[in-house]
């Protein structure tokens, strides 16, 4: 879910690092992590549903 997504992107540059890259390279960044958005989909929704419920104990 989330946490996934979170794994396969964290190494991708962001911010300025990001802005230094060429043009081509963000695409296929953008594109391979729209792939995995994709492929986890399922996932990352029952995480939402999840979170949108939640409520802090005190």
């Amino acid at each position: 879910g989330l946490y996934g997504l979170y794994e396969k992107v964290k190494e991708m540059p962001t911010h300025e690092a990001r802005r230094a890259l060429k043009r081509n390279e963000i695409m296929k960044m953008d594109l391979e992590r729209s792939g995995y958005e994709a492929e986890l989909e399922a996932q990352i929704l029952k995480d939402v549903a999840r979170l949108k419920d939640f409520q802090l104990s005190r």
